[in-house]
């Protein structure tokens, strides 16, 4: 009789199950959504939905108990920036129309600090115009700067290889000859620009690129490897997510990528003079892009911008540039580029470039570079020995701080506490190490 019990209980158990099996539920649409899209220091960018069974309604936006707009929000969705607020604040937004409600906390982001002391280091040009061209930085105690720095050999004469490149250890600079094998024999040349991913992870441009760990470099002659002809310019800048990713440019137009393993010469469409490149992800699509400005810099042309993905280029506008643009830096969600002015776009689908006034325009000249730790921590450098930082909120001018009125920095760089502006000033090179 257990027996039988026990087989029944069994065929139940079985039947429950079969019964019971859950089908799989769908997450709850909620008719009314609020969402947090991106902070600024004093800004929150929200995002405001209805779910597409709801009717066009009129709604009401609080920050905390205070009503700050009344939208007719329909089933697209809206957006709302609220302005003027406090740094590294926590807001509690709250949307209500009739029974309905949904809330979003936002917090602001922090500034960066203005408080910056500045050491310059010239470099001799008794012997010869001396110029840094370009800096990275890899921490606090290891940095470099690359050019042509002439001086007088053991025995007083002129030297006629240039010292071209600079490594900084947190105290002093430490200058170098880097001589590389070429088809040619050894050759020590000029140095235009470098790009740096670590200490032994370094690229540096001689309008080809160099590559090595510090001491040891290897050129890529991309002329006699077939990648680049006669008829193409030199390389003068690199950027890069690594070195399986990375973006060459340089005069005439000329681009190339290298993927770790092979070099693709990009067609840019025009043969105008690249100035700067920078990049970064797109959080829609997760893929790397770079932007590269192209002008003539110092006479009249016509400016143009880069979009590099891949292997595919296309040209963006450029309305509100002027023709003489230089130096570009993004976070994909604020873009700016440099030159007469420093402009501005929050999105590359806005129609025009604005020009921020960072300062009266009789305190700074020529802005010829910009990077940047993040959105709240941007410098730029230029002419007569202009430099300025934005921590979020606004603009400080060092420029007669540092008090270099005959210097043009031609490059500048940052990370963390330490920036590095590098360029010349007549025949001598200049280095300015800012610190906070």
């Amino acid at each position: 009789m257990t027996k039988y019990i026990f087989l029944a209980l069994s065929f139940l158990c079985i039947f429950a199950g079969m019964s019971c099996k859950k089908n799989p539920v769908a997450p709850p649409t909620y008719p009314l959504q609020l969402s947090v899209q991106d902070v600024t220091c004093t800004e929150a960018y929200l995002k405001l939905s209805l779910s597409a069974n709801e009717t066009q309604r009129t709604i009401v936006l609080k920050r905390s108990d205070s009503a700050i707009a009344t939208i007719t929000l329909a089933r697209t969705d809206s957006s709302f920036v609220d302005q003027g607020l406090l740094p590294k604040k926590s807001y509690t937004y709250t949307l209500t129309a009739g029974t309905l409600s949904a809330s979003a906390q936002a917090t602001t982001l922090d500034t960066s600090s203005h408080n910056w002391m500045f050491q310059t280091f010239t470099f001799n040009g008794d012997v010869g115009s001396c110029v840094l061209n370009d800096a990275a930085i890899i921490n606090d105690t290891l940095a470099y700067a690359v050019g042509e720095i002439y001086l007088k050999d053991s025995t007083g004469q002129f030297d006629p290889l240039p010292y071209n490149l600079a490594r900084w250890n947190g105290v002093s600079w430490q200058l170098t000859k880097v001589t590389v094998q070429t088809t040619y024999g050894l050759v020590t040349a000029p140095f235009y620009g470098i790009c740096a991913f670590s200490s032994s992870d370094i690229w540096i441009l001689s309008g080809l690129p160099i590559h090595g760990d510090g001491k040891n470099w290897t050129q890529y002659d991309l002329y006699r490897m077939g990648v680049l002809s006669q008829s193409d310019g030199y390389l003068t800048k690199a950027w890069g997510k690594d070195s399986s990713d990375i973006y060459f440019v340089g005069t005439t137009g000329t681009i190339v990528h290298y993927n770790g393993s092979s070099w693709t010469k990009i067609g840019s469409g025009t043969t105008t003079d690249i100035q700067d490149i920078w990049g970064g992800t797109d959080p829609t699509t997760g893929t790397t892009y770079a932007l590269a400005t192209v002008s003539t810099v110092y006479y009249g042309g016509v400016s143009e911008l880069l979009r590099i993905r891949g292997t595919q280029l296309d040209t963006l506008s450029t309305n509100g540039l002027s023709w003489s643009i230089r130096g570009v830096w993004f976070d994909s969600k604020d873009y700016y580029i440099v030159g007469d002015e420093v402009y501005y776009k929050r999105s590359l689908q806005d129609n025009m470039w604005q020009i921020l006034r960072v300062a009266p325009t009789n305190q700074y000249g020529y802005v010829e570079a910009i990077r940047a730790n993040g959105r709240n921590d941007i410098v730029v450098a230029g002419d007569f020995g202009t430099f300025l930082h934005f921590n979020g909120v606004s603009w400080h001018n060092f420029t007669q701080e540092i008090n270099l009125p005959s210097t043009v920095f031609y490059s500048v760089a940052i990370k963390g506490d330490i920036a590095i502006a590098v360029g010349s000033n007549g025949d001598k090179a200049i280095a300015v190490i800012g610190k906070r």
